[in-house]
Parts: structure tokens; sequence; C-alpha cells
């Protein structure tokens, strides 16, 4: 048993885990092979996982708690490499012309992945069961996935121009084996980008965050991704027990309701403006395109930002 606000620290655990491991693995992932890197914090996440699932079983109940946040702070932080380079994977290896619908398809895995635990645990639990088999299938199913990822051939994965593993490739392309940090010669060959990519790799971390922060987009677009995950968060935690308790309704229905609204609305979104972005000449081709694809994205903001105003006196 938990309180209110330990139930709230529970659910923030991860996060905070994901705000304290991304500096870190930024610049392990800059200078390792991906596909190791990600494939070893897959594995660390499963083992994490299936902690979490066993964290009911002490029967001190200090120990449990220990092992409940704990675990559940790990996989925070074993989730890190993969949600920081899947963005970078996509700018580097999608087609110019889809990369907004790489990217937004990936964005709705997020959502659809959530409501698909929430519906797992939710039935699971409805159903009398104890709810750390829900845990313990996520476990289940990461474990073939993690195994697909780690047989994937390295040239579909890392980067060619840091990857320690893509020496062969690099040799065979531009006569240099070594990674971009090690060769000037190598440098050369890739030009400007190519030298722009090794000073904000020489930055210290402090250095790289106030680059970061000094850009004014960067700065809009994570705070609104930060009021977005709170609200979403929020609601999360709040919706199920509000629509039982207030409504009256039985918690089967409920929880196939919210899954359906969850699902369909953000991924919808997701994947249409992602659709629209594209069509429009997406993000990455030109200044003019990516100040037309920010206006579009403010445009929409404006109107999220009005429903929600609206459905706050509903």
């Amino acid at each position: 048993q938990i309180s209110e606000s330990e139930l709230g620290l529970l659910g923030s655990l991860p996060y905070w885990g994901l705000t304290v491991i991304s500096p870190v693995l930024g610049g392990i992932l800059q200078r390792s092979s991906q596909k190791e890197v990600l494939t070893l914090c897959l594995v660390a996440n499963i083992v994490c996982c299936v902690v979490f699932s066993y964290s009911s079983e002490p029967a001190d109940r200090g120990a449990a708690k220990i092992m409940l946040f704990g675990s559940r702070l790990a996989i925070g932080l074993t989730q890190g490499a993969f949600i920081i380079n899947t963005p970078v994977w996509i700018d580097e290896m999608a087609p110019m012309a889809s990369k907004t619908m790489y990217m937004g398809l990936v964005q709705a895995a997020v959502p659809i992945g959530v409501v698909v635990g929430y519906l797992t645990a939710g039935y699971v639990t409805a159903a009398g069961l104890h709810w750390t088999w829900a845990i313990t299938l996520q476990a289940l199913i990461l474990a073939p996935l993690t195994l697909m990822y780690l047989l994937l051939p390295y040239r579909y994965t890392d980067n060619l121009f840091t990857s320690p593993r893509l020496a062969g490739e690099r040799a065979a392309l531009f006569g240099v084996p070594e990674p971009v940090a090690q060769d000037e010669e190598f440098q050369a060959k890739r030009g400007e980008a190519l030298a722009t990519q090794e000073t904000a790799t020489g930055l210290s971390m402090r250095g790289q965050v106030g680059t970061l922060f000094a850009n004014p987009i960067f700065t809009s677009i994570t705070w609104t991704l930060s009021v977005l995950f709170f609200v979403v968060t929020g609601v999360q935690y709040w919706a199920t027990r509000f629509l039982v308790d207030e409504f009256g309704q039985e918690k089967e229905s409920v929880l196939a309701t919210f899954a359906l609204v969850a699902a369909t609305g953000p991924t919808a979104g997701v994947i249409l403006g992602s659709v629209v972005v594209d069509c429009i000449g997406g993000y990455d081709s030109s200044v003019a395109q990516r100040r037309k694809a920010l206006i579009f994205c403010q445009v929409f903001a404006v109107l999220a930002t009005a429903c929600g105003a609206v459905a706050g006196f509903l």
C-alpha cells in the first residue's frame, strides 16, 4: 500500500531517470556503437522490469518500497539511450521526403504503447490477477524485440561517421577508417557540416546544454513538450478514478473508453500532422520550410490550448 503522493512519485521516477542520464548517454552514443549501447540498455531495462515485478515479494515494507522505487527509477535510466537515439537515427537514415512521417510514427508509438499498457494493467487487475503480471508481460515482449534489434547489421543502426564498428565502410567510401573525432583528413572530406559536428562534440556538457538553451526555438519546443506531458501524465492518473467514482461507471467500460480516446486522438494527430508537414515541404530542406512548419505547428498548438480551456469548464 502506498499513498497518493508516493504514487505520484512512483510515476515520475522514470522521467527523473531520463533527465539525469540523458546528458551522459548523449556523449556515450557519439563515441560508441549505437547498436551496442542501445542493446545493453534494453537488456538492462528488461532486468529492471523483472525486478519491478517482484517488488511486492519482500515481507518487509521498507525493503519492498526501496525495490519498487529503485527499479522504477532504473527503468527510466535504461530507457534513455533509445529515446535519445531514435530521432537522431531518423534524421540520419530516413528519406528526405518522409522524415516527418518517420518521426510522427515514432511519436505515435508512444501513446499507443501507453494505452496498451494501461489496458493490459487495467484488465489484469480487473480480472483479479496481481498487477505485477502486466510488468512481467512487458519484459517478455521486450526480450524478443531486443534480440531482433541485436541481429540487425551495424550499417542499419549505427552512424557511419562516428561508429567504431563501421571503420570498414568508412575506409571503403573515404579511405579513412578512423572515427570523425580522430582524423583531420576525414573532417576535411566531410566539409563544413562535419566541422560543425566536431565543434559541438568538443564542447563540454555544460557548453552543449548552454548552446541549446540559448536557442529560443529549442527552448520553446522543449517547454511545450514539458507542458504536454504534464497534462497527459496527470490525466492518465486521474481519469480512471474520476470517471469510476464520480460517474459510477464500471471500471472495464472506463478503461475501454479512455483507451479508445487516448489512442486515437494523439495518434491520429501525430500522423496527420506529419503528413501535412511533409506535404508542405518538410522541416529539413531550408530555413523557409522550417519556418513554415513551425507556423503550422503554432496554429495547431493554439487550437489545442483553446480546446483544453473549454474542456476545463465542461
